[in-house]
């Protein structure tokens, strides 16, 4: 082999391990929405706004798919934009949770996760609100 072919033969072999690890790295980083669907919906008293429970499916790299769950909240009728999201290992809470909801009025909802221990009992995981005005 000639002088040239060693060198790009070399050049080569560097730069496609290169490529291979940035891509990967970038396909890391970003996390991509792979599905969702919507499992409890609940109106304000007087019908304004919304707030639906979604289990979602997404992926950080090719290899993986991970689950979540949000609560998306809005105007009733509009796309459900905004959001709090619950990741297993980050939160307490779980899809398998009973959410009771509880709205003190059109804009201000109170939410409880309510979980059966092994003997069928029920408490309360965590209570949280979610202020629509805001």
């Amino acid at each position: 082999m000639d002088k040239w072919g060693c060198i790009t033969g070399g050049f080569i072999m560097v730069l496609i391990p290169i490529l291979f690890l940035s891509f990967h790295i970038s396909m890391k980083e970003e996390e991509q929405e792979l599905d969702s669907f919507t499992f409890k919906k609940s109106e304000s008293p007087n019908l304004i706004n919304i707030i639906e429970f979604r289990e979602m499916t997404y992926t950080e790299d090719p290899y993986t798919v991970l689950y979540s769950m949000r609560i998306y909240y809005g105007k009733r009728g509009s796309i459900l934009k905004k959001y709090k999201e619950f990741k297993p290992g980050n939160s307490p809470i779980d899809i398998n949770d009973d959410f009771k909801i509880h709205w003190e009025n059109d804009e201000l909802v109170t939410i409880d996760a309510i979980r059966k221990n092994e003997k069928g009992e029920s408490y309360l995981v965590e209570t949280f609100k979610i202020d629509l005005s805001q």
